[in-house]
């Protein structure tokens, strides 16, 4: 263990510490090189993790597994799209795991209709098993640019699909993985990028997307979605008067996890918040509204959410946490105690510098959280890292 300590936060308000953790258990890419952005996505499933490197071999990219031994993670293949490759593929820009499978997004792939590969994981090989196709796509549907895999169950967004964007459900059919449904917004909005953010636990699948005015960027609502035997039908829309809520989604069993980066909290502007949704039954209320202890303006609080069982982990990827440097980032874990959701931990780097970033993507699975630092420069710059946390206990460690 490097360094765990306490940072005493926002106590004159709360009488409340929160723990500091900093961490050098590092991954990083075998043929890591410059502008790679090796952990801008990034994915964990028991003992496996992968990480997408959209940038490696001029925007070609690759996604690397590791497989954890121990206390050890070890880099065990590295996967690319099948020929043919081209520049701007974007290959390993979205990324999911769940058990022996994988899925890779690459929207940028045949002149932007997209494309997305599920492989299979065989003793200690990664095989190809499917090129997942959808009807309709067409060039800039940028189908691929999410995707999220629970058991038999994948789904892939495509946020410029129709003018206002969708997402297609695929089921395992033995090796073959089929097109079962596909997701639409029910308020039609229109140029909305739905699809642009799935996330799937079980039979819940949940989708949102970005719309753009000129500069103004703005997201939500955020549609949730449940199976009925083939039929994938809309729950619920979550809705926020907040124009950020809806930038970072993540489903688990019956808790869904909004981000809203750039939502004003007390004094501070761009602080960023997450909501945290509960389903009761047919229902999904607002539980609570998470914020950081120590929140600070423009650090962009809920860039990226993952929730596991009864923990969540928030990226805060503009943090500039007091010696780290600006843009240095961090990562807030949360965890559900007697129904009250509490800040136990601040996640960092212990290598950490101005602009790498660390908190742009965020993972969890049951004891173990990953933190991806897309513009470190360890190899070279921009190459990328991420960094591993367990938790012992109810104490998060290196």
């Amino acid at each position: 263990i490097d360094f765990i300590g306490y940072r005493n936060s926002d106590t004159a308000s709360t009488g409340r510490k929160s723990r500091v953790v900093c961490t050098n258990v590092k991954l990083t890419a075998s043929d890591g090189a410059r502008n790679d952005h090796f952990g801008s996505a990034i994915a964990m499933s028991g003992d496996y993790a992968i990480v997408g490197a959209y940038g490696n071999d001029d925007n070609q990219g690759a996604a690397y597994i590791f497989k954890r031994e121990g206390t050890s993670w070890t880099e065990q293949a590295r996967l690319r799209k099948p020929v043919p490759r081209e520049a701007d593929d974007y290959f390993g820009y979205s990324v999911a795991i769940s058990g022996d499978y994988t899925i890779v997004g690459a929207y940028g792939s045949d002149g932007g209709r997209g494309a997305a590969y599920v492989f299979k994981r065989n003793g200690t090989s990664w095989t190809l098993q499917s090129e997942l196709s959808a009807s309709g796509i067409e060039i800039h549907d940028y189908f691929g640019r999410s995707v999220s895999i629970s058991g038999d169950y994948s789904i892939v967004g495509a946020p410029r699909h129709t003018s206002r964007g969708s997402a297609f459900i695929f089921k395992r059919n033995d090796t073959n993985w089929i097109q079962q449904d596909t997701l639409y917004d029910s308020d039609v909005q229109t140029l909305s990028g739905l699809g642009g953010l799935v996330s799937i636990s079980e039979d819940y699948a949940v989708m949102a997307g970005a719309y753009t005015y000129g500069s103004i960027c703005e997201y939500g609502p955020v549609y949730i979605f449940k199976r009925e035997g083939t039929n994938w039908t809309e729950q619920v829309i979550l809705r926020s008067s907040e124009h950020s809520f809806g930038n970072s989604i993540s489903i688990s069993s019956d808790y869904a996890v909004v981000g809203a980066f750039e939502e004003n909290t007390d004094d501070e502007n761009g602080s960023g918040s997450v909501y945290v949704f509960e389903r009761d039954g047919t229902n999904w209320t607002e539980q609570v509204k998470l914020t950081a202890l120590d929140s600070e303006s423009w650090a962009h609080f809920g860039s990226a959410v993952s929730i596991s069982g009864d923990s969540i982990i928030v990226g805060v990827p503009n943090d500039d946490d007091h010696y780290m440097g600006r843009d240095s980032g961090s990562a807030y874990m949360f965890e559900l105690k007697d129904g009250e959701w509490t800040q136990r931990a601040k996640l960092t780097a212990l290598d950490a510098q101005y602009d790498d970033f660390f908190g742009s993507s965020v993972a969890i699975d049951g004891d173990y959280a990953i933190v991806g630092a897309p513009n470190d420069d360890d190899n070279g710059r921009e190459s990328g890292s991420v960094y591993v946390f367990k938790r012992i206990g109810s104490i998060w460690t290196p």
